[in-house]
């Protein structure tokens, strides 16, 4: 393989990992939101969008 398809696969492969990683970290964080509203006596809203990249939650409290 040529130098330039070697550091083409590899910095993609390096943007790819970077991009999981965003994608987890911003779920975990979504998921995280949800269950503190729910701790704290209230009711998730949620409004997201593909992947929940895009995510918005409100926290109505019951009662």
């Amino acid at each position: 393989m040529k130098l330039r398809t070697k550091t083409f696969i590899s910095i993609a492969s390096i943007g790819a990992a970077l991009l999981i990683a965003i994608l987890v970290f911003n779920y975990n964080s979504f998921e995280q939101t949800k269950r503190s509203c729910i701790e704290n006596g209230g009711n998730p809203i949620v409004d997201k969008d593909f992947l929940s990249i895009n995510w918005s939650v409100s926290c109505g409290m019951k009662g």
